[in-house]
């Protein structure tokens, strides 16, 4: 399960533009993981996380501030049932603002 929280009460319409509308979700493995060599068949190519880790595609979503007063519940569908040492975020694009996208807590939780 992850989570998105925006606030404590509803987000103004002002503060709209800065929130994250494109989001992915990463988990990193080590490259030489049985899961990374799977990943690699695939056509499409994945983002270099750097050396030692290959990231592995969990979520994609649309964030929409106008719909939640707390926040967003996003479900991973259990496709792996595996850990990862790491996750990354990567914000595709915001609703709008054109200097910065504002992230107040994103949470990550779950078991196997």
């Amino acid at each position: 399960m992850w989570e998105s929280r925006k606030g404590k009460e509803k987000v103004s319409s002002g503060c709209n533009t800065s929130a994250p509308k494109k989001l992915v979700l990463w988990g990193l493995k080590p490259t030489n993981s049985n899961l990374c060599m799977v990943a690699q068949d695939v056509d499409t190519p994945l983002p270099d996380f750097g050396v030692g880790y290959c990231g592995i595609h969990l979520l994609s979503v649309i964030h929409e501030p106008t719909h939640s007063m707390l926040y967003q519940n996003f479900t991973i569908i259990p496709v792996f049932s595996h850990s990862f040492d790491w996750v990354i975020v990567q914000i595709l694009e915001n609703w709008g603002h054109s200097s910065f996208t504002c992230i107040y807590h994103i949470q990550i939780y779950g078991n196997i």
